[in-house]
């Protein structure tokens, strides 16, 4: 089997944050056996919109970027069609990437991650048509499912990211800790693990 991933986000070189789930994601799969090619900004031109602080983050703090989203996304899906042309499924990350991967004429399976309700909140057009045509939807959490099958997705399924676990856990330190892992921003919960 031959899977395409389309992001927007992947590591660039060792120890790169950048879209590092979805680089350790993309090796596992290869250590099934599945053969993957990624398509990520290293492999089309992104015009300084990809990496730095992520798409959305970037077009925030240079407004003046948004010019040049069309021409990255032509890029993009000039890439993806090249990529997925003996794929047997695309897998996108992302809706954005989701509508490049509609543009490969192959199965689509689509991952939404925290920044697409950001993004569908915006947009819900373009959400709804790129959520009703894909094949599947996989959602990092129960929130963003729900918000995928308001927006007309019709399969969905809850796959959060996946976390190696140690063979042994510590003593439990004194006083307790916790430790939190993600963006800090409204959807990620923090101020309700505080509370």
């Amino acid at each position: 089997m031959k899977v395409a991933v389309l992001t927007t986000s992947y590591p660039r070189f060792a120890g790169d944050p950048a879209g590092r789930f979805v680089g350790e994601a993309v090796e596992r799969l290869r250590a099934c056996g599945i053969e993957v090619d990624v398509v990520s900004p290293q492999s089309f031109r992104h015009f300084g919109v990809a990496y730095g602080g992520g798409v959305l983050q970037n077009l925030r703090r240079r407004p003046w970027l948004v010019a040049a989203v069309p021409a990255m996304l032509a890029s993009f899906a000039t890439a993806a069609r090249r990529a997925a042309r003996d794929a047997d499924l695309v897998h996108a990350h992302w809706i954005p990437a989701g509508a490049v991967a509609l543009a490969t004429s192959r199965p689509v399976v689509l991952t939404v991650h925290g920044s697409d309700l950001e993004l569908a909140r915006r947009a819900p057009s373009l959400a709804r048509a790129v959520l009703s045509r894909v094949r599947l939807v996989l959602a990092v959490s129960s929130a963003l499912a729900d918000d995928a099958r308001r927006l007309g997705a019709r399969e969905v399924r809850v796959v959060p990211n996946g976390v190696d676990i140690p063979e042994h856990v510590g003593e439990e330190g004194e006083p307790q800790e916790i430790l939190f892992a993600g963006r800090l921003s409204g959807e990620k919960g923090i101020l309700e693990l505080v509370q």
